[in-house]
């Protein structure tokens, strides 16, 4: 079972139809509101593909990406890392210890996102390359420090 969440109801309406077995819940939520991930619970694996894309770049977009996805799927702010920002503050409090976090990320930005997170206290585990060789999904784990 897991827990999908979105700001845009007409997404979750969306996802609420493409579920087959109704295995997540769905929620409307937005990660730039404060105390967003209260009442969510804590997971083993969180995955988020949140908008990355800086805002001077989307004019520039294939018309096929701009014209057919929302907006606020697609306008990461000024350095396309607003959502990173948004998410990181709060990572800990939804993540299990041992948890996994998994997040798509856009050109150029595995550094950048991978400081955000390692300065939360996460650890960076491995970068995944899509099918054109570019960096596209960062993996990081909330480790446990166990006392002796």
């Amino acid at each position: 079972f897991g827990v999908g969440i979105d700001k845009s109801p007409k997404a979750l309406a969306v996802a609420t139809k493409n579920q087959q077995n109704r295995s997540a819940e769905l929620i409307e939520k937005d990660f730039f509101m404060d105390e967003w991930y209260q009442d969510l619970g804590t997971f083993d694996i969180v995955i988020s593909n949140p908008p990355y894309i800086p805002s001077e770049d989307i004019l520039i977009l294939e018309p096929d990406v701009r014209e057919y996805d929302p907006m606020m799927a697609l306008d990461g702010g000024k350095d396309g890392l607003n959502a990173y920002r948004a998410i990181s503050k709060n990572i800990l409090n939804l993540l299990n210890d041992n948890g996994f976090l998994f997040l798509e990320i856009g050109i150029h930005q595995a550094k950048s996102v991978i400081d955000i997170f390692t300065k939360q206290g996460l650890t960076h585990i491995k970068t995944h390359k899509d099918l054109s060789g570019i960096e596209r999904i960062l993996t990081f784990q909330k480790k446990t420090c166990k006392a002796s």
